[in-house]
Order: structure tokens, then sequence, then C-alpha cells
């Protein structure tokens, strides 16, 4: 009777861990669910980049005339989001490697046509070139007349894609800067000649960087930078959200 206990002992134990090992596999499963659940209960990311008033940052909250837009739309469609502003080139980056996240403040381009799905227009800009009031000696006759000055602009902007396409180069002509804010602040001090900004956005900017407009003025407009901007979604984005988001948009 002494080796029959012991077998049965045994095979208790062998039972004991299989079901050990069969709750640890439910308890793993569980987790995979909850973890499932919760991400996709988490709300959408919003990128932008700072320019007032359009989208600017105030006691740590985005905000502006197009946030406020966005905002609009994505409460019609019954989507909850973060907001997140960065510097245009990393706000991209961002976006890029984020996947099914939004990006608002986007020039529409035919370049750029087949990149994103394009949820509505928040805001439009129309670039001029704008130097310091008191440089008589900036004078631009035609686009040639660009290699004899120097501009500040950001990477991946509209506007930088444009002066490459005059055969303007970096650290030549080109100073390139991560955000609208270091642009301006060149050209304030005298270290660069030149930006590319909306005349009609001079006197709101400068009040929120803390400069004076009326040391600004227009050098000469771009028609080729006439834009609209708009709400995009990444293209990875599921197209029910899409349609969603659109309907919101036509609403």
């Amino acid at each position: 009777m002494k080796p029959l206990r012991i077998k049965r002992a045994d095979e208790l134990l062998q039972s004991a861990r299989h079901y050990k090992y069969l709750f640890r596999i439910i308890a793993c499963c569980a987790l995979l669910v909850i973890s499932s659940s919760g991400n996709a209960a988490q709300p959408l990311i919003v990128y932008t980049e700072p320019s007032p008033p359009f989208q600017t940052l105030e006691n740590g909250v985005v905000t502006g005339i197009a946030t406020d837009r966005v905002r609009a739309l994505l409460q019609r469609a019954g989507v909850e989001a973060e907001f997140e502003i960065y510097p245009w080139a990393r706000a991209v980056k961002k976006f890029e490697d984020t996947g099914s996240a939004l990006l608002f403040g986007v020039a529409r381009t035919p370049q750029r046509e087949d990149l994103y799905h394009w949820i509505a227009k928040v805001a439009r800009y129309e670039l001029s070139l704008v130097g310091l009031a008191n440089r008589d000696d900036i004078v631009i006759d035609d686009w040639d007349a660009l290699k004899n000055f120097s501009i500040a602009v950001q990477r991946r902007d509209i506007s930088y894609q444009w002066l490459k396409s005059k055969g303007l180069e970096e650290n030549k002509h080109l100073l390139v800067c991560p955000d609208i804010q270091c642009s301006w602040r060149y050209v304030m001090s005298g270290h660069v000649d030149m930006i590319l900004e909306d005349t009609n956005l001079i006197e709101p900017t400068a009040t929120e960087f803390g400069y004076d407009p009326a040391k600004l003025r227009a050098v000469r407009d771009v028609p080729d930078l006439a834009v609209d901007a708009y709400l995009v979604a990444h293209k990875s984005m599921p197209i029910e959200l899409i349609k969603k988001l659109q309907n919101a948009a036509e609403d």
C-alpha cells in the first residue's frame, strides 16, 4: 500500500503544478485583454507647432484660433484627443512615428497630397519675405536676388522647400531653425536679413514673442506660398475614424 500512496502523492503534485501553470496562462491572457482595452480607450494624439495666433501654448495648454477649430471638430465627431506642441520638424517626426495620429497646420501642396488623409482646412497663410524696417538695402527684384541675402527658415516647412528650389543652400544662404520663434529671434537681432511670414500675423506674432512689430516690413510677397493649412490624419488611421472626422468637418 505504501508505494501506491507515493504514486498518488506524485499525481497530486503534478496536478497542482498543472493547475498552477494553467492559472498563470489565464492570468497573462487577462492582462493582455485589459492592456488591449486600455490602449483602445486612449485618446488620439494631435500634434502641431507654435504659430501664433493659430497655434500657441498658454499656461501649458495648446490653444489658438486653429486649435479651437480642431477641438470643435473633434468634439462634434465624439473623439477624445490630447494636444502636443513641438517645433515643426519634431512635430512631424512624432506624428510619423506615432501612427494613427493627427497633425494640423499642414500646408496642402501637390507634393504632399498622397502623404496624408486630409480632414479639414484650419487656417490660411499668405507668406512674404520680411525684414527689418530700417534695412533699405534689402531689395528683391527677382528671385535670383535672394542669393544676395541670408534667410532664417524652419526645416521641413514649405518655405524651406521653396527656397531650396530657388537654389539657396543651407549654411550659405539659409539658416535652418527648429521653430518660428528661432527665426524671429535671428531676424530681429540682425543675424539674418529676412524670414518668411504672413504679414497679417506680424503684429500678433511680434506681441507673442515680445517684439515691436513696427520694426519689421514686408520686402516682397511670395504668391507661391499662399496656401491653406489643414488638419491631417496618419495613413495608418482606421478608415472608419477618418470618415467620422471628415463628416464632422463637413457638418
